[in-house]
């Protein structure tokens, strides 16, 4: 039997959280590649946090971990996230597999190229919506692909990598106080995981808050787990205030109120958030990159499928029909942070949850309606916030630049035109054609610099036959062709 071990290279001009593993037929030697930050030990590696022991570092045996890493067993077990705001990517060619979690890495390891002539990249992306059993798992490229793993593990036997489910331990979850104790007790030994003095980079929580439901149910459970400090930003969408100051100030923890639009004021920030998902609507986050780095980022993302009164479709592959999250899945190993989407914790029992969402016991919190959270609204309302401070309206913190509600940066607008000149023609545009995209992409500019007045506002609602243009000439498509080669140069080294 092969007794495989790894020989790790720290690469010191990577971004701190990358991998990439190398896995050759009939060999027991398995090359890591990494950034400053991995933690690594003779068996195991990961820029991860679990609910168990961090000295164990069995974080291949449950399915509450949060980041990604590899576990020796009598195989090779390379584990990806218990959610799908992350992921792995694989490339097998001429006896050798390789294994990242970052797509642009993978990509300059292996000499591979996205195809200009492919059409729907972006939508490509959209099929973990279906659930991580159904999504689309192979990224074209030119003459190959790139399989992407969403919550699966993957298993080397030293010729083939498998894929295999993650364990499952199903909790007897008769109403809100089991429910409520489960999350709190996994809470609670992620944080003994998260800090522990074995680390040699030990993390600390940081949390997000808006007037939605969803993170300030997170708020309302993890603060108890030592959740001190969220980052909260002033708008939704452009004119719509959405800061949870008064909230955070009832729950007892630290706000620092972040500008929705702040990066556009610093570097060429655009690739890396479009290079995961090819839309990048998770930009913002961005704006507060000097306080990510060494944090447990804690959001509410997948609330809106779990929390919901009646979730559609009752799937235990996390069919949520949503995506929101991917597009800070290469940004965050770049920043140094681990993404902790909180509602996920045993989303596989989503029947059981959704059973006490209806249940008579919380009809009191049941506000009716398509937006309706009793399960978010009971956490928060007994932690002393009034009903009408928080899930009044939808409205959800998302910036899509690309097809024109919110303004690309100067310089990532600029930046990403010239580049389509230079490569019109593997894009297929004509002189006309990119002038035409040009001016659509320039004119949303103008209008979307700032947030404007009512009824200024009512034109910010009204481009969408601007980002007709923009979808017509697969500006979408190239936008994430010129991310990737703008992040792969990353990797060079």
């Amino acid at each position: 039997m092969i007794e495989f071990e790894f020989n790790y290279k720290e690469v010191l001009e990577w971004p701190p959280l990358a991998w990439l593993s190398i896995c050759d037929q009939g060999s027991f030697m398995i090359r890591v590649y990494h950034g400053r930050s991995l933690e690594v030990q003779p068996g195991w590696f990961c820029e991860a946090v679990w609910d168990s022991e961090f000295q164990a570092g069995n974080f291949d045996m449950t399915d509450c971990v949060f980041g990604t890493g590899a576990r020796l067993r009598s195989n090779v077990h390379f584990v990806s996230s218990g959610s799908t705001v992350d992921r792995l990517h694989v490339i097998s060619k001429k006896g050798r597999s390789y294994v990242s979690n970052s797509l642009p890495c993978i990509l300059q390891a292996t000499d591979a190229v996205l195809d200009p002539a492919y059409r729907g990249y972006v939508d490509f992306f959209t099929s973990i919506r279906s659930g991580f059993k159904r999504h689309l798992p192979k990224l074209p490229l030119v003459d190959e692909f790139v399989r992407l793993v969403y919550f699966k593990n993957l298993i080397w036997d030293g010729t083939k990598l498998t894929e295999s489910l993650k364990p499952f331990t199903r909790y007897d979850l008769r109403g809100f106080d089991d429910y409520v104790c489960l999350m709190r007790n996994v809470l609670r030994r992620i944080r003994e995981n998260l800090t522990d003095h074995c680390r040699s980079t030990p993390y600390t929580w940081l949390g997000t808050l808006s007037r939605g439901y969803d993170s300030a149910a997170c708020v309302a459970l993890a603060k108890r787990a030592g959740l001190q400090h969220v980052l909260t930003f002033n708008e939704s969408r452009p004119g719509i205030a959405d800061d949870g100051n008064d909230i955070a100030r009832i729950l007892g923890v630290d706000c620092i109120v972040i500008d929705r639009l702040g990066w556009q004021g610093k570097d060429l920030v655009e690739p890396a958030f479009l290079v995961a998902d090819g839309q990048g609507k998770e930009v913002s986050v961005a704006a507060a990159a000097s306080l990510l780095d060494k944090t447990v980022l804690l959001t509410g993302h997948g609330g809106d499928y779990i929390w919901k009164r009646e979730p559609d479709p009752l799937s235990d592959d996390l069919q949520r029909g949503g995506y929101s999250g991917l597009s800070m899945s290469e940004y965050r190993l770049h920043s140094g942070f681990i993404h902790f989407p909180l509602p996920f914790i045993n989303m596989r029992q989503v029947g059981d949850i959704a059973r006490i969402s209806q249940s008579k016991e919380m009809m009191p919190w049941d506000t009716k309606g398509n937006y309706s959270r009793p399960i978010c609204r009971r956490l928060v309302e007994e932690e002393g916030v009034p009903r009408d401070q928080f899930g009044v309206n939808k409205t959800g913190n998302s910036v899509r630049f690309l097809i024109g509600h919110d303004a690309w940066s100067k310089t990532g607008k600029r930046t990403f035109l010239k580049w389509l000149w230079i490569n019109r023609k593997q894009a297929g545009l004509s002189g006309l054609r990119w002038g035409k995209a040009c001016s659509a992409q320039l004119v949303l500019g103008l209008f979307l610099r700032k947030s404007l007045p009512w009824p200024l506002n009512r034109i910010q609602h009204r481009t969408w036959r601007l980002s007709a243009v923009v979808r017509r000439y697969r500006l979408e498509d190239m936008a994430f062709i010129w991310a990737t080669e703008c992040i792969r140069k990353h990797y060079k080294r």
